[in-house]
């Protein structure tokens, strides 16, 4: 599978409203499950999220991204063709999108991502716990 960054570019400024709140120049990066070498990096900005390719990954942590999504290779093109993104919503509500917390549950808060997490069906609270695999 050949990944397209035009397309997550537009999927991403599409459903900007579901990064709101997230400080500026924070990272998430999205894994692909079929394609372990590369992660797709989306950094908030003031006016939209910036959507980049890392290449020839070996391991991730926190200086890459705050989070990383695994998304399945078959879900890939349900999701960034989804115009209402109900997809995504259904995915990681069902937990078939997965989600690695590379700061702390603490550090996501204070950046900004306690909204983001409700949005996409991440339960959080100030106890350093959450219904997901932080």
């Amino acid at each position: 599978m050949e990944i397209d960054i035009k397309k997550w570019n537009d999927w991403a400024n599409r459903s900007s409203f579901l990064f709101s709140g997230i400080k500026d120049n924070r990272k998430i990066g999205i894994l692909i499950d079929s394609i372990e070498d590369k992660l797709i990096i989306l950094t908030k900005k003031e006016n939209g999220i910036d959507v980049s390719l890392l290449n020839d990954v070996e391991e991730v942590d926190d200086k890459t991204a705050d989070l990383i999504l695994e998304i399945k290779e078959d879900d890939v093109e349900k999701v960034i063709n989804d115009e209402n993104f109900s997809k995504f919503l259904e995915l990681t509500a069902s937990d078939e999108i997965k989600m690695y917390d590379l700061v702390g549950i603490k550090k996501l808060i204070r950046l900004g991502y306690e909204a983001f997490l409700s949005r996409i069906g991440y339960n959080v609270n100030n106890t350093d716990t959450c219904c997901c695999c932080c």
